[in-house]
């Protein structure tokens, strides 16, 4: 098991693209020993059509147990989830006056629109947000897949394998679905209508995470790659852009100082080391055929220096190399067009050798970083479903029930509070808090509203101290002394339950 552990780790590493650089040096030197060579070539010809459809597989499954699995895997969906119900509800968006409930993303508004058009149809909340975002990824993939011809090219979509998160509610399925729209309109004649088209997209991509104008961006510039000395071509872009991203902010609760307020606090978070160097090492496995291929660097430079500063961006706690992730798309399109230019007479002498011990190593990494998921989705979707009755149940005898988190093994069911915010219940966003007090934002007001019984109801997961789970960027207790020290003055167990113990706050004679 240890063993299988350590292998696990080594085919994740950057998500795969660690194991992908080695595997291409190795590739190199392998190509270069004769007697190796051409047997190596046969074996990896003769498994390489298997493995696409080992990937997809792979991910078949994954999917098919996180539509089944009742709530989310990651608490940011869960967050992304209750902020369209705020939309439904005209509810501030991105509070200035945070209050006990600490709310609010730094995402764009277009992510909250969909979950709201989500929870308007008449279907589990859940499975909802997770059919959106699965819609999302298939469309994307399947459009890329129509577009590039190149056998070797399409291999390098299984960069995306092992990237559970294209299936969860947040913006990185959107993001993927754009991009490769935004490459369908590399193939147009006219330049004008298709930096008319680049520019709405890019507006779109803005309007899910602020620096999703930098993946058009770097579609623009292959596509055009004048485009910086054609100002008639960028005001079109400009234009675009403003029409799909401005209107969102009219929307009632959407207030446009409220998100550059909340994009100012991310500013604060500051850069990574450790990120840092795996979206460098990502970013590098996204280059090595193009490098290897020797593409024109003049054409491709404005291009680094997008996905430079996306991989900087995508830097600060909390992130990763799923930042990178549209541009796998945009990759996949360059490699294909370098590859079309070349007959195989001129081409490559390791070209063929190019996608085959690669593809190896990124389905390993399918393999390794979706497996761990099935297996939880599988083994708890029945104890969650069960928890999820029980939460109701609360609900509907304790008016203005707040779900707390406890320590980390419940961390989950924080998950739930979307059922409790459908009854009108306004819920602690602890996803949000966390990026907050990295911010410098202090729990105070939750302090104060325990203190004073303003949350007149809270659940904790069974068995588990109040407000104790630590922060995931700091590692060390989220919530402050003061916070807990107000739950144990004022609140009094009165109910338990499988999944959770039920307090009463106590208002002071």
């Amino acid at each position: 098991m240890d063993a299988w552990h350590l292998i696990g780790k080594a085919a994740t590493l950057q998500r795969g693209a660690a194991l992908f650089v080695l595997a291409w040096l190795l590739v190199q030197v392998l190509a270069r020993i004769p007697s190796l060579a051409a047997p190596l070539q046969r074996l990896l010809r003769a498994v390489t059509p298997v493995l696409p459809w080992w990937v997809l597989v792979c991910a078949l499954l994954y999917a098919l147990a996180y539509l089944a699995y009742p709530t989310h895997a990651d608490h940011v969906e869960a967050s992304v989830l209750v902020l369209g119900e705020h939309v439904r509800r005209g509810l501030p968006l991105y509070p200035t006056d945070l209050g006990y409930t600490m709310d609010g993303l730094l995402y764009g508004p277009l992510l909250a629109v969909l979950n709201a058009l989500t929870l308007s149809l008449p279907i589990d909340a859940f499975l909802g947000s997770k059919l959106l975002a699965l819609a999302s990824t298939v469309a994307g993939v399947a459009l890329c897949a129509t577009q590039v011809r190149d056998r070797r090219a399409l291999l390098f979509l299984g960069f995306l394998g092992a990237f559970d998160l294209l299936f969860f509610n947040r913006a990185e399925p959107h993001l993927l679905l754009l991009t490769a729209l935004a490459c369908r309109c590399m193939g147009m004649s006219d330049a004008g209508r298709r930096a008319w088209l680049l520019g709405l997209l890019a507006g779109l991509t803005a309007s899910l995470k602020v620096h999703g104008v930098l993946y058009i961006a770097a579609v623009y510039l292959w596509a055009q790659p004048d485009g910086l000395r054609r100002p008639a071509l960028l005001l079109r872009v400009a234009a675009g852009a403003l029409v799909t991203a401005l209107p969102w902010f009219l929307l009632p609760g959407i207030s446009l100082p409220g998100y550059l307020h909340f994009l100012k606090l991310a500013s604060l978070h500051g850069i990574e080391p450790r990120i840092l160097l795996d979206n460098g090492i990502f970013l590098l496995a996204l280059w090595l055929p193009l490098l290897v291929l020797r593409c024109p660097w003049r054409s491709v430079l404005g291009i680094a220096a997008l996905e430079l500063l996306v991989a900087v961006l995508g830097a600060k706690k909390g992130a990763g190399c799923w930042h990178l992730l549209p541009f796998v798309v945009l990759h996949a399109h360059m490699l294909d067009a370098l590859l079309s230019q070349r007959s195989p007479a001129n081409s490559h002498p390791r070209a063929e050798l190019m996608a085959l011990l690669p593809m190896l190593s990124l389905a390993m990494s399918t393999a390794f970083a979706l497996a761990p998921g099935i297996r939880h989705h599988l083994q708890q979707r029945d104890d969650i479903a069960q928890a999820r009755v029980a939460l109701r149940e609360l609900a509907s005898s304790h008016p203005g029930l707040v779900l707390a988190t406890g320590a980390e093994q419940g961390y989950e069911l924080s998950y739930l509070r979307i059922d409790l915010e459908q009854l009108g219940v306004r819920q602690i966003d602890v996803p949000a808090f966390i990026d907050l007090q990295w911010a410098g934002v202090q729990d105070a007001p939750l302090a104060e509203a325990l203190s004073q019984c303003r949350i007149p109801h809270l659940a904790v997961p069974r068995g588990e101290p109040a407000f104790a789970n630590l922060s995931g960027y700091s590692g060390r207790p989220l919530f402050s002394d003061a916070v807990r020290l107000a739950f144990a003055a004022r609140f009094v167990r009165v109910v338990q339950t499988a999944h959770f113990d039920l307090y009463r706050c106590q208002a002071p004679t």
